[in-house]
C-alpha cells in the first residue's frame, strides 16, 4: 500500500461506522425534525422556522463543516442540503459528559442516566442519517481531543454546546486550530437587567473586563450539566484571541418548549479569519 493510501486509510479510521437503527422507540430527538416516511419528530428545540438565523446566515455551498454536538442531526442534514460536507463530533455512551461534580450529589447515578440518554440521541442521529441518505461523518471523542486525521475544514459550528463544557476556551482552541475560515457560535442572550449591570460595572473600572458567568449553585446542587453563560463581547474576545474577527451577530428566538415563554433568546456570532 502506498504512503498516500495508508494516510487515507488512517484518516477514515477515526470516523464512526454508521449504526443501523430502525426502531424509533430507541431514539431521543433534541431538535424537532421531519423524517422521511415517519413525519415530524418533536424535540424541546424547534429551529425549523429560523434555521438560517441560527446558523448565522452564511453560505454553506462547497464548504467543509465541523459541527460540535449534532444531537439528532437536524442541523447536520440541513447544512448538507445547502451543499456542505459535514463532519460531526459528539459523545458516545463510552464517553462522559462534563457533569458538575457537586459533593452532595450522587453523580454516578446521573452519569449512568446520561449514558443512556446519549445512546438514544446517537440512535436518533443514525436513524435520520439513514433516512436522509446522508454522507455526514462522525467522530466520537472529547471536544478537547480532536484527532488531526480529520484534516482542515472551512467552517466550525458551536450550536449551544459551550455552556455544557467545563473548559470551553480549551475546546474552542482545540477545534479552531483546524478551521481555515469561519466560525459560528450560538449562545444564550443575557437579560436586559444583566446587560445594564455589566455595562455599569465596566464604566466604573479603569480597564474593560470580559466576564463569563458561572452557573452552578452549591446550595441548590443545580444545574447539573450547564456551566456558563457568555455575554456577546466576551465571546467576541475569545474568538479574537483565537485568530477570528467578528463579522456579524444575528439575534433570534427559536421555539423552546421547556422555557417559560416557549422561546429561547439566542445570539449567533459569526467570525472570520483575517485574509
Amino acid at each position: 500500500m502506498s504512503s498516500e493510501n495508508t494516510k487515507s486509510a488512517a484518516s477514515e479510521s477515526v470516523y464512526a461506522t454508521p449504526k443501523e437503527v430502525t426502531d424509533l422507540s430507541e431514539c431521543h430527538f433534541y431538535h424537532t425534525i421531519d423524517l422521511p416516511g415517519h413525519g415530524i419528530q418533536k424535540g424541546p428545540f424547534d429551529l425549523r422556522a429560523g434555521v438560517d438565523d441560527y446558523l448565522g446566515r452564511i453560505d454553506f455551498r462547497g464548504k467543509r463543516v465541523f459541527e460540535l454536538g449534532p444531537a439528532n442531526g437536524y442541523l447536520t442534514f440541513y447544512m448538507e442540503q445547502q451543499g456542505a460536507e459535514v463532519v460531526c463530533c459528539d459523545l458516545s455512551p463510552d464517553l462522559e459528559w462534563d457533569i458538575v461534580p457537586y459533593n452532595a450529589t450522587d453523580t454516578a447515578k446521573i452519569i449512568d442516566r446520561r449514558r443512556e440518554h446519549i445512546g438514544r440521541q446517537n440512535n436518533a442521529f443514525w436513524f435520520a442519517h439513514r433516512l436522509y441518505k446522508s454522507k455526514a461523518k462522525v467522530i466520537y471523542t472529547s471536544a478537547y481531543e480532536i484527532p488531526p486525521e480529520i484534516g482542515k475544514f472551512d467552517i466550525a459550528i458551536f450550536g449551544q454546546v459551550l455552556l455544557h463544557i467545563r473548559d470551553p476556551f480549551r475546546a474552542m482552541e482545540c477545534i479552531l486550530r483546524h478551521c481555515r475560515d469561519q466560525v459560528v457560535v450560538v449562545e444564550t442572550l443575557m437579560s436586559r437587567k444583566q446587560n445594564f449591570v455589566l455595562k455599569l460595572l465596566n464604566r466604573l473600572q479603569r480597564e474593560q473586563t470580559f466576564p463569563v458567568f458561572f452557573l452552578p449553585r452549591g446550595a441548590k446542587q443545580h444545574p447539573i450539566d450547564t456551566w456558563w453563560k457568555f455575554p456577546e463581547w466576551t465571546m467576541e474576545e475569545y474568538l479574537r484571541v483565537l485568530g477570528f474577527e467578528k463579522t456579524s451577530v444575528v439575534y433570534h428566538e427559536p421555539i423552546h418548549h421547556k422555557a417559560k415563554s416557549n422561546k429561547a433568546r439566542l445570539y449567533s456570532m459569526v467570525a472570520k479569519r483575517p485574509s
